[in-house]
């Protein structure tokens, strides 16, 4: 199975699902329950021109569409899967089983996002931008990213992390029920997992992540494995965050290491989250983060960004609905050992429309993008480019 990187910096997101109150329930057993239920992301993009001679293109889009389940098995054990449709495929992007011993201290294995980032750890589904992190515009052939998701120049350029990996962790809440304190650690195949079906060694990857909220002030902090691009009024919260993560390649692994040689990627990011209600209507809120990768590739190249989102919601109707609005900048670049650096730039936002929380959720988005690559050798698609997407939303 090909193991396609989705980078650290692009700062990767949750494996706990949610159990959410209108989800389908069931009970197979006194002491065996659950959550079944559909979420559903369909686009519809106009694309700026991205190639001199290309005059942009409007198509429709299935972002996203997946079956999930979420339960407990006895007192200790609990289980997730969320089951991924795209046109003509299918796949698992979580799975995995875990053992809950006590808030403080759970264990789980299995297929799951990486415990890097803040928005490694953000559900996709509470996006107040649809388009997510560091959004390149796709298709964009031989583009920087991958909308929303990867942090790549191209194929043999990646990071040490993929935004969801084969592993375990260990991970849990510390202080009581506000939880100021919420740490993880884990050890994962990682990208650079070698097989012995291939000369070289295989590595794991390890990553660790720390959460602080100062409860004291009056903020809640963030319950559970996963993290939220809004709490839509329901909890005060402001959240501090490191992360680290890192792992060796080792010869020879296609593409990635060559023979005779190797080299050790690392990957740092800090982050923080503040959102509250002022009042009895406004909820307002930002979030940054900061991310820095060394050692990407064989030449050792190192990757570096940030991004900054402020938004507001008002919390009365008007009309049917609730409605919001959102803007995120996104910088990052890739400076190579030698030669020039390559940078892309990004600036977003969207109107949110929510007719039943993010349930049911219109959202209107506008991505102005500003590649540079100045270091890809004329790469025909440096130019500026401005997408529209019209984003419909419904989970249950």
């Amino acid at each position: 199975m090909r193991k396609s990187l989705l980078a650290v910096a692009a700062l990767m997101g949750v494996a706990a699902l949610p159990q959410r109150a209108e989800a389908v329930a069931f009970r197979v057993a006194e002491d065996i329950s659950g959550n079944m239920g559909f979420r559903g992301q369909i686009w519809g993009q106009v694309l700026g021109e991205r190639t001199s001679g290309n005059k942009g293109a409007v198509d429709f889009r299935l972002n996203n569409v997946r079956l999930y389940a979420n339960g407990n098995v006895g007192k200790y054990m609990f289980f997730g899967a969320n089951l991924d449709f795209e046109p003509g495929t299918a796949r698992a992007s979580d799975a995995f089983i875990g053992i809950r011993f006590q808030d403080e201290f759970r264990v789980q294995a299995g297929l799951f996002r990486t415990p890097f980032s803040r928005a490694a750890l953000t559900d996709s589904y509470t996006f107040l931008v649809p388009t997510g992190y560091f959004y390149s515009g796709t298709p964009v052939p031989g583009g920087y990213y991958r909308a929303g998701v990867s942090f790549e120049v191209d194929a043999p350029l990646r990071g040490p992390s993929r935004y969801r990996n084969l592993g375990l962790a260990i991970w849990g809440e510390l202080g009581g029920k506000d939880v100021p304190f919420k740490y993880y650690l884990g050890v994962f195949d990682g990208p650079y997992n070698n097989s012995v079906g291939a000369p070289g060694s295989d590595n794991l990857m390890f990553s660790a992540r720390v959460q602080f909220t100062p409860t004291t002030l009056g903020f809640k902090g963030e319950r559970g494995y996963g993290l939220r691009d809004t709490q839509l009024g329901r909890q005060n919260v402001l959240s501090f965050g490191l992360g680290y993560t890192t792992q060796k390649c080792q010869p020879v692994l296609t593409g990635l290491c060559s023979a005779g040689t190797s080299f050790t990627t690392s990957a740092f990011t800090i982050d923080a989250k503040h959102e509250q209600r002022f009042g009895k209507n406004l909820i307002a809120g930002w979030e940054a983060a900061y991310f820095d990768v060394k050692d990407v590739n064989t030449a050792k190249d190192d990757r570096r960004g940030f991004y900054v989102q402020v938004s507001a919601i008002n919390d009365q109707r008007i009309g049917v609905g609730k409605a919001g609005i959102a803007i995120k900048y996104d910088y990052a670049e890739q400076n190579p050992a030698t030669g020039a650096k390559s940078k892309l730039t990004r600036i977003g936002g969207a109107v949110n429309y929510f007719l039943k929380g993010q349930d049911a959720l219109l959202q209107l988005a506008v991505d102005r993008v500003e590649p540079n690559f100045t270091a890809r050798n004329n790469n025909p698609n440096n130019k500026k480019f401005t997408d529209l997407t019209l984003a419909f939303q419904v989970q249950f």
